[in-house]
């Protein structure tokens, strides 16, 4: 495990702490950001799973998204079509 993060850095230090993780961060986005990261597990809410879905893939990371994927059949056919449209080349 690379990384853990939460937008606390209190918890994301437990979190890494706990799970053995290399480093934490409190941004989700830097996370997703960092070279390093290659594939990115997304587990908060339904209503945060977008933002961070679209993100991880825009940044070309590998996604595992916790079920349901979206909180519409919309939000899930666009984080599908994201993900389908990444390596097409």
């Amino acid at each position: 495990l690379a990384g853990v993060a939460t937008r606390h850095e209190e918890s994301a230090r437990r979190a890494a702490e706990a799970f053995g993780a290399e480093r934490w961060f409190a941004d989700p986005y830097e996370l997703i950001d960092d070279p390093s990261i290659d594939l990115v597990t997304v587990a908060v809410k339904v209503p945060a799973h977008r933002e961070l879905v679209l993100a991880a893939l825009a940044a070309n990371k590998a996604v595992y998204a916790e079920s349901p994927l979206g909180a519409t059949v919309a939000q899930t056919e666009e984080m599908a079509g994201a993900a389908g449209s990444l390596h097409t080349a």
